[in-house]
């Protein structure tokens, strides 16, 4: 089964190549594993094993106790409502910087946050190592899931519970970064690029892993004191109360335990799927209108919000793009479904209309076109 798996991946690859803008070195997302209904998407460069660790410190985040269900329900729903996604590459080399820029074509309608299989450490735990995977996992969760559960007290703008926790760590309100921060400052973060909610993101990830007790690792505290310089949970607790009791409050069931992604409580297993990103700037959308095609062939992939879809089609007769092939990339739910099979006869549209099964065929997100 594994082998004809393969091979259909591989045929299925070979196909799309075909429907590439001109560019073969575009990055795809082959790999998929579903955490609690979460979905983490990965490059084939991304080695398994890493990325079956993500999975498990996702599951471990939201599973501290590790009995099969999640600790707080709620953070999960909304993190499924947001159609939150995690996504992996090899690192943040070559392929990310290919696939970055397009990565909201492809979730349109939902969230991502990225991490790199090069900063996972499996044996992090055993080796008294730090992992990458601690910060970027947990990113996923406390904006999306914690900020939007819990938007009074967890949200990402001014004067929800967790920013006036932050202002007193920065040493007073910055909506920018500040030239320099007041010398009793414990928390100074001083990326540009990092706004005012990005920096609630990474005071709750300095916080809870120090109070976790990893951010005190050999050697840690030199290389963060110039951002962070409570890096154990006495020091937190002592020093910032405000952000100790939010974290600590049993209402919100935080994690107790850092993940060491031994999780057991279930096994995750990668599926093959093949959801490609597009160079934007080559997109051909045909005027507004009905136009005649023959699918050619279809993919399917699991992903947030439904099934994504990629069809290849070739514009038929009464046409002046007789002859044309195209590739559709979208999404679909219940009430937005294509029941189509390669060689069926359809209405191409740039609109949404009713199929002649009586399926909807959804507005076109993005079509390119493939000279012959």
């Amino acid at each position: 089964m594994k082998l004809v798996s393969s091979i259909l991946l591989i045929f299925v690859s070979l196909m799309l190549i075909g429907c590439s803008s001109g560019r073969s070195n575009i990055p795809a997302f082959t790999k998929h594993v579903d955490v609690f209904g979460i979905h983490i998407y990965a490059t084939a460069s991304a080695p398994d094993n890493k990325m079956l660790h993500a999975a498990n410190v996702l599951a471990q985040y939201l599973d501290n106790d590790k009995d099969g269900v999640p600790d707080n329900q709620l953070v999960v729903d909304a993190l499924k409502e947001k159609k939150a996604v995690l996504i992996m590459t090899k690192d943040a080399g070559e392929e990310w910087e290919l696939i970055q820029e397009d990565l909201h074509y492809m979730f349109p309608d939902g969230v991502y946050h990225d991490n790199f299989a090069n900063e996972a450490n499996p044996n992090a735990v055993a080796e008294g190592k730090f992992d990458g995977l601690w910060e970027e996992t947990l990113h996923l969760i406390t904006r999306h899931g914690y900020g939007n559960a819990y938007s009074s007290v967890f949200g990402y703008s001014k004067g929800t519970e967790v920013a006036n926790a932050m202002d007193l760590a920065r040493g007073g309100h910055f909506e920018k970064i500040p030239e320099k921060y007041p010398e009793d400052a414990w928390y100074s973060y001083y990326d540009e690029s990092c706004g005012y909610g990005c920096q609630i993101d990474e005071y709750i990830y300095w916080a809870l892993t120090s109070i976790l007790g990893v951010q005190d690792l050999p050697g840690r505290e030199e290389q963060i004191i110039t951002e962070w310089r409570l890096n154990s949970r006495e020091k937190v607790l002592e020093n910032d109360p405000a952000i100790f009791a939010l974290l600590t409050n049993p209402d919100y069931k935080f994690p107790t335990v850092i993940p060491d992604g031994d999780y057991n409580a279930k096994t995750f297993a990668i599926e093959n799927c093949l959801l490609e990103v597009k160079v934007q700037e080559n997109n051909y959308i045909p005027p507004k209108g009905r136009y005649q095609a023959t699918v050619s062939f279809i993919t399917e992939c699991q992903a947030p919000g439904g099934e994504a879809i990629k069809t290849a089609f070739t514009i038929s007769e009464n046409s002046e793009y007789k002859g044309k092939k195209l590739c559709l990339v979208t999404s679909t739910d219940e009430k937005n479904t294509i029941h189509s099979t390669a060689g069926d006869r359809v209405w191409l549209t740039t609109e949404p209309m009713i199929g002649r099964t009586g399926s909807v065929f959804p507005k076109i997100v993005k079509i390119e076109p493939i000279d012959n």
